[in-house]
Order: structure tokens, then sequence, then C-alpha cells
């Protein structure tokens, strides 16, 4: 049986406008306890170990929020997508940091100091948001910001080695298409 992917009732305000980008996730528990990552952990665990053998994750890049399913899960391939190019972009860039950082800290004072190359004008706004985004002063027209990074990606964090080399070794496909599109769900 084959159902026919949601569409996102408000996907227009977000294609093609740098300003809606998610500079950190407001996902899970409310009060930023990540509180709801144990039953997560328990669900995973909980499957018979068959299930787990060809997990192929895909993710909305929104706030990132998927960076912490990505050592829990230990996906075989990974599909990020989202319809606003810029939000590819900051992605790219957080993968690109993530996976040349020694450890959390460093990772962190790169992206406060904006120490990474970019490539091109959208690259470039999105390491200045990323920036303004760590010192508290990314304005609501250029981005949204949440949480900090240390509460988004707690358990990415937690894993820093492991969610590094994941990002460099598993197979990664990119989409900038909404998800309901005929090329998606192929």
């Amino acid at each position: 049986m084959t159902s026919e992917a949601p569409r996102a009732f408000n996907r227009e305000m977000y294609h093609d406008h740098p300003e809606n980008v998610f500079y950190g996730t407001d996902d899970g528990a409310q009060d930023g306890s990540f509180s709801e990552f144990a039953e997560f952990k328990a669900h995973y665990e909980g499957v018979p170990p068959e299930r787990r053998e060809d997990i192929h994750m895909i993710s909305v890049v929104g706030g990132l929020y998927g960076l912490n399913f990505i050592t829990l899960w230990r996906p075989k391939r990974i599909t990020i997508f989202d319809i606003n190019p810029t939000a590819i972009d900051y992605f790219q860039i957080i993968r690109r940091v993530f996976t040349t950082s020694r450890d959390v800290a460093h990772f962190l004072d790169r992206l406060t100091s904006g120490d990474y190359e970019v490539d091109g004008d959208r690259e470039q706004f999105v390491r200045e948001n990323i920036c303004m985004k760590q010192t508290g002063s990314l304005p609501r027209e250029r981005g949204s910001t949440k949480r900090p990074y240390e509460q988004s990606w707690q358990y990415a964090f937690e894993n820093f080695e492991l969610t590094k080399r994941m990002l460099l070794e598993v197979p990664l496909e990119i989409r900038t298409e909404p998800m309901e599109s005929d090329t998606f769900s192929e």
C-alpha cells in the first residue's frame, strides 16, 4: 500500500527565504531538558535487531534535531532535505565544521568566530547568522533561533567522535524538493 506524502500547508514561506532558517531547534521537551530522548533510545533498543540492520535515515534540515539520531540509529544511508536552499547550505556548513573539528569545544568556538571557509553569498549569510546566534544577537529578520546548540544537539555532542565519523562515512543524499514530489517518493 502506498500513501501520498503529506504536504506542508505553509511551505511557501520557507522556499527561497534565507531568513526562515532555524539555527538550533526547539524540538523535543519544551523545557529544553532533552528528556524525550530516553524514550527514543528505549524504543530503538527495544525493536528486533533485524529492524536496525539497514536504516535509511531521512530528515528535514529544520533546526538539525536529526543530528541526534545519526549515532542512535547508525543508518546505512542518510537523506537530508529541505525546500529552502539556504537551510541546505546551513546543513552543509554544520557538517563541514563538525567533521573538521577536534571536539565539541573546538566546533562551537569555530561556529562562534566564523573560523571556516564558505562558498558563495548564501554560505556567507549563514556564517554571519551562526556567529550572531552564538553571541545572542541574531535578529529575527535574518533567521530563527531557539535553544543553544548544546541543548539542540545533546546526543550528537555526547557522541561527538561517532557523529563525526558517520557524517564522513555514511552515504549522504541531499534534496531540495518538497517531500510530496514524485522524484522524492521514487
